[in-house]
């Protein structure tokens, strides 16, 4: 689908055309060459910048399965690589009214969690790359964010190991063949939190001594009743 700048570009590029035809009778080859040169700037930047535009699959981000916990781009959990590198964008569609995207290769989102399992939601479009996606500093996948028109995807379910983890999401500055960018967006994440008990904080609890051998069991002393007036 053709972006403003696109149709800009387009127009621009058809007047200077028609211009410069009628140049020869009407002297203005300058002001020609002059919309010839802004349709061809307005053509790079239609395929430079980041097509974000409301556009695409009218379906909206998945609500989070039984026992999830999600924690949408803006929670404060989050920790940015660079936060000039990032940037929101609101939408309707999204899971809590927006999602994080950046164009810039290298740049990262991370977020410390208990748990067992996660699972991430993501933005796919024409001009979005590939997402890699580190858990405890190890790659564990690398994800195709491209899709010729807008949609909201929900990644795998990833089990984890019980316990404390580092989810990292990096931009990889690499894409499908087929788009026309290296942009990663990401919506929201879903946390299956576990409740763990640390032992060295847990407070001690008193064993009760257990009478020696032979002794005769306790008995729970009759209260006396009171004597008669």
């Amino acid at each position: 689908m053709v972006g403003w700048g696109g149709w800009l570009a387009l127009v621009a590029l058809l007047v200077g055309g028609w211009i410069m035809r009628r140049s020869l009778l009407m002297k203005r080859s300058n002001l020609a060459a002059w919309l010839l040169v802004l349709g061809l700037v307005l053509g790079q930047m239609a395929q430079a910048a980041p097509s974000l535009a409301q556009e695409g699959s009218p379906e909206g981000a998945a609500q989070p399965q039984q026992g999830a916990t999600r924690l949408e781009m803006s929670d404060e959990a989050f920790v940015y690589s660079d936060a000039g590198a990032w940037e929101g964008l609101g939408s309707d569609l999204a899971s809590g009214g927006g999602y994080s995207y950046t164009a810039e290769a290298g740049a990262s989102v991370s977020l410390n969690f208990r748990g067992d399992a996660f699972q991430l939601q993501l933005v796919q479009f024409r001009n979005f790359g590939l997402l890699e996606v580190y858990v405890d500093g190890a790659l564990l996948d690398t994800l195709d964010l491209y899709s010729p028109a807008r949609r909201f995807i929900s990644s795998p379910v990833y089990p984890l190991v019980p316990g404390d983890h580092l989810l990292t999401l990096v931009s990889s500055g690499q894409a499908n063949p087929a788009s026309e960018g290296t942009v990663i967006a990401v919506d929201a994440v879903d946390v299956w939190q576990v409740s763990m008990v640390d032992s060295a904080t847990a407070e001690p609890t008193e064993a009760t001594p257990e009478p020696p051998a032979g002794s005769p069991a306790p008995t729970e002393a009759t209260p006396e009743a009171p004597a008669p007036t």
